[in-house]
C-alpha cells in the first residue's frame, strides 16, 4: 500500500468533477505529542484509503457548498 498522496492536484480534480455525488471537505486539528510518529501516519493512511478519503491538505481539496 503507497502512505502518500498517490495522485496530483490535476488528477484529482478531473475525478472530483466526474463523481456523481458531493464530497464534504473537512478540517480538525489539534496539537499533541505522538510517540511512534511513523506507525501513527500509516495507521492514519490506511484508514483514510478504506474510507475513500483522496487526500489530505489543499492540493487534494475541493470545497462544496
Amino acid at each position: 500500500m503507497i502512505l502518500h498522496n498517490k495522485y496530483d492536484k490535476e488528477t484529482l480534480t478531473k475525478r472530483l468533477m466526474a463523481e456523481g455525488f458531493k464530497r464534504k471537505t473537512v478540517s480538525f486539528y489539534r496539537y499533541v505529542l505522538i510517540p511512534e510518529v511513523n506507525q501513527f501516519r500509516d495507521n492514519l493512511y490506511i484508514q483514510l484509503d478504506e474510507l475513500k478519503v483522496l487526500g489530505a491538505g489543499k492540493n487534494c481539496s475541493r470545497r462544496t457548498q
